[in-house]
């Protein structure tokens, strides 16, 4: 109780599934499957369960029609690739096809700091942090533009 009531805008790192939170808030709870009846401590479990749900979604790609257990299939350029069940994406590595099935993800990770828009990949949170305006004075981040113009107007006068 007093994590939640003093600490759940802090950022934080889970000792069980070794991620750092954005805020205790996201990972202080009990996160249960909406698909079945197990339940899980961090939100980081709860989305590798998610993939054993998308795993056998279905026997067969719905664009390929291949199974999905021996859907790795070389091209004519050499490259081993594996079609999203979700959507026709395709990808020639694991790395790349398994970061996708995060944007299929119904949970958001990463929050901005900022504006608190929340992101799927960290790395679509860090091009989102970017549009971002910054105070050439003090380096300080704003939500947009009228902030930082009434904070240099405040501030730096």
């Amino acid at each position: 109780m007093h994590i939640c009531r003093e600490h759940l805008s802090e950022p934080f790192f889970c000792n069980i599934c070794k991620v750092r939170y954005a805020e205790v808030g996201s990972h202080e709870s009990e996160h249960p499957c909406n698909l079945c009846e197990k339940s899980f401590q961090c939100i980081t479990q709860l989305e590798d369960h998610y993939l054993i749900h998308e795993e056998h979604h279905s026997k067969f790609c719905r664009i390929c029609q291949r199974e999905l257990d021996e859907h790795a299939t070389k091209r004519k350029d050499g490259y081993f690739y594996k079609c999203c069940h979700n959507c026709p994406h395709e990808f020639d590595n694991k790395t790349s096809f398994q970061c996708h099935l995060y944007t299929h993800s119904k949970f958001k990770l990463f929050k901005c700091d900022y504006c608190g828009e929340r992101f799927t990949l960290k790395g679509n949170l860090r091009s989102h942090s970017k549009t971002h305006p910054k105070c050439k004075i003090c380096r300080k981040t704003f939500v947009d533009r009228n902030s930082l113009d009434a904070h240099c107007l405040e501030e730096h006068r």
